[in-house]
């Protein structure tokens, strides 16, 4: 333990004396902001605080849920800091850059009598229902109502973003555009006929950058397969450093909720949820891995960066394993030269959990490394790096009319140091 300690520090100090005599340094963040969990709202702002006070160069979130609102509120609360930024849907642009809310209107996320219909089917069998169980008794229970929901891309994810991540009460109403006089207006400009929002699936992400580092969107979707909850990936240029740089959120194996066995649900291929782990990691290594191939007269280097919700397991720091698998086939890949592909510092080196026992915002039973920064192997040999949990602070917070000492997410960040 004081012999990890002791080479952490060390090669910490190491990196700021290279740096010193470097003027090549990027400094990258990724992190889970945890939007979906208890006390989202009470966070945000402390949230956001972190970002600004640890200053990397280029931060990439997950788990920005809530729709165009939260991104709206990161950038604007950020932009000074951080001019240039990048989201899966680039129609909600106007809406998150503007400096005043846009006095345009929006239609309904949703259709009113496919909303009305869901809650009379949803007050009818599943009242008693919370949570995972109330989206199950939806489908167990209402199904033609749930589908005439889940198939509309802009609906889904108005409720996934609002209803299911965020349990706001009045989503579905809001979704619906119904009752919307007696909803929380957030401006004067959007009359009460509208939803006040663009909606479509932005998988909870957003890329961040300083003045120095423009970004150039490359890529942004969702995966080619998702079972019902949105995942995805926004893939970036940094131009000026010969750098492509991807954020991801990739499906999650710990789950209640049970996956469609495979070719039952709209013919899907994965049937369960590891498979749609590892299926989308693969799909994202190959997308960036072929973007990278393909230009490289033009980029040197590249990351994927994100929430992959998979990991080694590291005895001495009490990390287990989880979808190890994912990151096995990651850690084998091997480059056109023969060396490896991809390296992950973070895990390889420092070990410490990202989804931990002492998480004051979930308590989790057991230590994880969800969190990942891969890097190239060529940036890994030319380039010293370094990486470190960060956002592991706690913070004090009012809610429920009382002072609550919490952390800033159910997940801890990691920083990655490069100095060429």
């Amino acid at each position: 333990m004081h012999s990890s300690m002791f080479i952490y520090i060390f090669s910490l100090i190491s990196v700021i004396i290279y740096a010193k005599h470097h003027s090549d340094v990027i400094t990258l963040a990724t992190w889970n902001i945890g939007l979906e969990e208890q006390l989202a709202t009470e966070r945000t702002s402390s949230i956001i605080n972190a970002i600004r006070k640890k200053n990397a160069d280029i931060v990439c979130l997950q788990e920005a849920w809530g729709g165009p609102l939260i991104l709206r509120q990161i950038y604007q609360s950020l932009k000074h800091v951080y001019p240039y930024y990048e989201i899966v849907d680039d129609r909600m642009r106007n809406y998150i850059s503007s400096k005043r809310l846009p006095t345009q209107t929006y239609n309904p996320a949703c259709i009113p009598s496919n909303i009305t219909s869901a809650q009379l089917c949803l007050a009818t069998y599943c009242s008693a229902s919370r949570d995972i169980e109330l989206l199950i008794c939806a489908m167990i229970k209402c199904p033609i109502n749930f589908l005439a929901l889940y198939t509309n891309s802009k609906c889904w994810a108005c409720i996934f973003e609002r209803f299911i991540s965020r349990q706001d009460p009045s989503a579905l109403n809001y979704c619906g555009a119904i009752i919307l006089p007696k909803l929380n207006n957030t401006s004067s400009g959007i009359i009460h006929i509208s939803t006040e929002e663009p909606w479509d699936h932005t998988i909870g992400l957003m890329i961040l950058a300083k003045r120095g580092y423009p970004l150039k969107k490359l890529a942004a979707n969702l995966f080619s397969e998702y079972y019902l909850f949105p995942r995805g990936y926004i893939i970036v240029s940094v131009e000026n450093k010969q750098l492509i740089i991807s954020n991801t959120h990739v499906a999650t194996v710990e789950t209640p909720f049970p996956h469609a066995p495979k070719g039952t649900f709209f013919n899907n291929k994965y049937g369960s949820w590891n498979e749609e782990n590892k299926g989308q990691t693969i799909e994202l290594e190959s997308i960036v891995w072929n973007l990278f191939r393909n230009n490289r007269r033009k980029y040197k280097n590249a990351i994927m960066a994100g929430d992959f919700n998979m990991g080694i397991a590291n005895v001495e720091h009490n990390v287990l394993a989880l979808q190890a698998d994912s990151w096995n086939y990651i850690h084998q890949l091997i480059d056109t030269d023969g060396s490896r592909r991809w390296y992950d510092d973070y895990t390889e080196m420092h070990r410490l959990c990202t989804r931990c026992t002492d998480n004051l915002v979930v308590h989790f039973p057991v230590n994880y490394i969800y969190d990942h920064i891969f890097t190239h192997g060529n940036m890994f040999h030319s380039c010293d790096l370094f990486t470190r949990r960060i956002f592991d602070d706690r913070v004090t917070i009012s809610a429920r009319n009382e002072t609550i000492i919490t952390s800033l997410s159910d997940h801890y960040g990691v920083e990655l140091i490069v100095a060429c």
